[in-house]
């Protein structure tokens, strides 16, 4: 059961993202926009859009493919420590519980510093005057894709003007 919350719970968050992503791949008229609502898609875009990053030292080149591998690392850990709860004996659950949060924690602080860092570029993608203020905005992660929605309706910046 918490492995069904929790796979339902990054889908949402992935489809809520989608939405703000699609503000602004419309606002900087990337082709076929509509694209974003396909969960995952819209971790392409803005790993287009920001052209890469690191965190935590860890370079993302492939943002999709990064937080893909996230999701499926948190939700494969919920269900391998699920599975021990019925196969395993009481002295080996326990213990294999607190391996497999340190691996869920471990993906939802990489999932949740991905996104903060690549926020920081989309919002320096569009010109704004306040890219701290909508950087601690963003720190909920439920506001990042508002934030986006509101982030772009200002112009965006050429490639040129970012760096």
């Amino acid at each position: 059961m918490i492995c069904l919350y929790l796979a339902i719970g990054i889908l949402l968050y992935v489809e809520l993202y989608s939405a703000g992503v699609y503000a602004v791949a419309k606002k900087t008229g990337m082709p076929k926009a509509w694209k974003n609502f396909i969960p995952f898609y819209a971790f392409r875009t803005v790993g287009s859009l920001t052209m890469g990053f690191s965190v935590m030292m860890i370079p993302v080149r492939k943002m999709a493919a990064t937080m893909a591998v996230l999701s499926v690392a948190a939700l494969v850990a919920c269900a391998y420590g699920v599975w021990g709860e019925y196969h395993l004996p009481e002295v080996s659950r326990a213990s294999l519980w607190q391996i497999m949060l340190v691996i869920i924690g471990l993906c939802a602080a990489l999932f949740y510093f991905c996104i903060l860092v690549s926020s920081k570029k989309v919002y320096r993608r569009f010109r704004t005057r306040h890219e701290g203020l909508y950087l601690l905005l963003s720190l909920p992660l439920i506001t990042v894709p508002v934030l986006y929605a509101i982030v772009s309706r200002n112009a965006p910046r050429t490639d040129a003007e970012m760096y």
